[in-house]
Parts: C-alpha cells; structure tokens; sequence
C-alpha cells in the first residue's frame, strides 16, 4: 500500500508578463544531465577504469553544469567536474581533490538519443575514451503541433488543409525557451501565442509573444520568459496547459485575460503540455546514518513558503550479520531482502508484510512520503516547502543497532 504524499510543490510566484519576441529562441541545452552515472574511462593498452560522477547543478539556460565524483575502486580518488551541454555536445572539466589532487581530464563527447553520453578525454600524456554504462541524460526539448478545429462539432476535430503550426519549447528550465512557426494563415493579420489556463475567459493567461503573419500566410514567433510551471497552479484544467495562437484583439496582455471569441480563425493545442520551472542550486548535504534511532537535521534553515527540491540517493544495510554479510538493503523508498524468496526490490521489505511498506522508508519532517517508482539508480526526488525550520530526516525501522550505512539527501533551493 503506497503512502500518501504529505508534501507538496508550493504555489510558486508567478510573473505575468508579456512578452513581444523577435528572432529565435531556444534552450541552450535540449538535454537535461543531472543525476548519477557511472562512467568507464578506457586507457588504450591499460585497461578499463569506472567511475561515479554525480551531477547535481545544470543551469538549463546556459547548459552549465557541475558536480563530484570518484574512482569507484578507490574512493579515495575524489575529484570535482565542471562542463557544458549545448545542443547533443558535452565537454568537462574533472580536477582531483583526493589522491592524486591535483590530477586533471579534459573530455567532449555527444550525448545519443536514448540518454547515455560517450566520446574521447586527454591527461597528462594520456589519451582515453569515456562512454556511460549507467544513468541518462533527459531529452529536454518538446514538441507540440496546433491545427485549425471546427468549434461547432463536440470533437472539435482538426480541419484538414486548414491553418497549423508548429512550437518547440524547453521542458524544463529557468525560462520557458520556445519557438512557434505558424502556416496557411490569414496575410496581414496579428497573432499572438499564449497560454490559457481554465475556466473562461482564462484569467491569468500568459501572452508569450505576438507576430504578424506575412503575405505567404506564415508567422513566426519567439521567446525567452518568466511563466513558472505550467499549467499553473490557478489552472483548474490540470492534465496539462493549453497553447493557443489567437487574433490580437481578442486577448487582453496587460489584464491577462480573453475579450473576443472567435475560434474557427485560431490554432488550438494537439495535445497537453507540461512545463516545469527549474533553476536549484544546491543548498545542503545530509547524511542520514541506518543505524540512529532519532532524526538528522539539516544544516540549513528552510525558509517559510519556499520551494525546495531534495534528492535521496544511495542504499544502505538494514541487516548486518556475522561475518560481515548484510541481507537486506534498502534505499529512500524500496528494500530488498537477499533471503526472501524473490530477492527482488519491493516497496517494504520481502517477508516482513506485517510492518507494512514504510519499513525501512527515508521519513522527512517527521512523515512518510511517496518517493516514486523504483530507479536502479536508488535516485529519488521530493519537493517541500519550507516552514522556518531545519528539514528532519530519519529512516523508519523496528531495530537499528545491526545497520549500517547511510542514505545522502541533498537539499536544492531556487536561485
């Protein structure tokens, strides 16, 4: 039985602006890279060397990124990276902090489709070739077509040969990056792309930019601005935001709202988009030990109505025997018991039922939370808000003296 979640995104502060775009748009970055992966640097004639490398700040407007890592047979060997991802390119910087500091590795390489990144790294006369063999990289770049409909049926089906067009737009980011191109549309006549959030006449509707469709009946519009996750939390259509491209004059921008209606001349939505406004920098680090029977508490205070992002990673052993085996390994959300009859990975834990699936779980501020579906990775996030007060952490168990290891939280805050 899953638990209900208790935390929730907090009502982020919208700007409603207007936006009149010019020239293009876009995202610096179509891939979002945060989160852990394991990476195999091959040293021609010399073998094969994996590393862990966690990314845990990207701004996505600029495709910066950074993060540590370390030689996963000696974790001793610590090092830091800093890079770049624009379009499918990446390139870093890693640097040793540990042994060997000092040490450093240049790399580029592209990111394919599917998410796992590759390519080539030089060292101090050193040449070797790098390629992830776990995690991936988000694709952050979406797509969405709107089509000319008949109003009058309750389909509202697409009119075929009619106006359509085209808008790709960042799926994530500190900015909503798009760039709409519309076709067979009305020559001459002013347009304006917004955002329309449910119920008439859309009240807090957000223009996103205007244009003039040309004598080839085209127009093209594009921006960079402010919106917040979208739909927004006003919206009472939740599944998604509606994208509309309307006539100019029956969109009021400056009181955010529709004053005409007139809908066989507008492009509507094929389909739902989400939007989710992202700029964290990371605040805190947390360890939270197996074995402690009474909550850790973060460095930090979480400031009152703020929006934070945490993310839980790693395993730990909740059954520790002698010699030293351990038997049951969990992380924030599922366990797994190398006695049990699957030895699979479940919410709970394989052959205790009776203390029901939060045994064993990561409990923030006192309560259990849904931290998602199970990630091989043992990667989760949860959102909070702050409320004048430290984050309190502590793993949920009936008996804490034969564990041991800890599970790291870390705390992202809105820049």
């Amino acid at each position: 039985m899953k638990k209900i979640l208790i935390l929730s995104v907090g009502v982020l502060t919208l700007l409603l602006a207007f936006a009149i775009a010019v020239g293009s748009a876009k995202a610096a970055s179509e891939w979002n890279i945060l989160g852990t992966y394991v990476v195999d640097f091959t040293l021609t004639a010399d073998g094969t060397y994996p590393h862990t490398m966690n990314i845990d700040s990207m701004d996505l407007a600029t495709g910066n990124f950074s993060g540590t890592g370390y030689y996963n047979a000696d974790h001793s060997y610590t090092w830091t990276v800093t890079g770049k991802v624009t379009d499918s390119a990446v390139t870093f910087h890693i640097l040793y902090t540990g042994s060997n500091a000092g040490y450093a590795i240049d790399a580029t390489g592209v990111i394919a489709g599917d998410g796992s990144m590759s390519g080539t790294a030089i060292g101090p006369g050193q040449t070797f070739t790098w390629v992830t063999t776990s995690g991936n990289a988000v694709n952050n770049l979406g797509h969405l077509y709107l089509y000319q409909k008949t109003p009058t049926d309750p389909s509202w089906p697409i009119v075929q040969g009619g106006a359509w067009g085209k808008m790709e737009y960042n799926l994530s980011g500190p900015t909503f990056d798009f760039v709409f191109n519309g076709h067979n549309l009305l020559g001459s006549a002013n347009y304006t792309l917004i955002y329309y959030p449910d119920p008439w006449p859309g009240t807090g509707l957000i223009c996103l930019g205007t244009g003039t469709a040309n004598k080839g009946k085209n127009v093209h519009i594009a921006g960079s601005l402010f919106t917040g996750n979208l739909p927004a939390t006003y919206d009472t259509n939740k599944g998604g935001a509606k994208i509309w491209l309307v006539k100019s004059r029956n969109v009021d921008c400056i009181n955010y709202k529709m004053i005409g209606w007139n809908p066989t001349e507008y492009l509507f939505e094929n389909n739902l988009i989400k939007y989710d406004y992202t700029n964290w920098v990371l605040a805190d680090t947390i360890e939270v030990p197996a074995n402690l029977a009474v909550a850790v508490l973060s460095n930090i205070t979480l400031e009152t109505g703020k929006n934070y992002k945490l993310k839980a990673q790693g395993t730990a052993c909740a059954e520790m025997n002698y010699p030293p085996v351990c038997t049951i390994y969990f992380d924030a959300e599922y366990g797994q018991n190398l006695n049990g009859a699957t030895k699979e990975w479940m919410d709970g834990v394989e052959g205790y039922k009776g203390y029901r699936t939060d045994l064993l779980d990561l409990m923030v501020n006192g309560g259990f939370v849904d931290w998602g579906v199970y990630n091989s990775d043992h990667t989760y996030y949860q959102y909070v808000v702050g409320a004048g007060a430290p984050l309190s952490l502590m793993i949920n168990d009936v008996y804490y003296p034969n564990n041991t290891g800890s599970l790291t939280v870390y705390i992202y805050k809105i820049n």
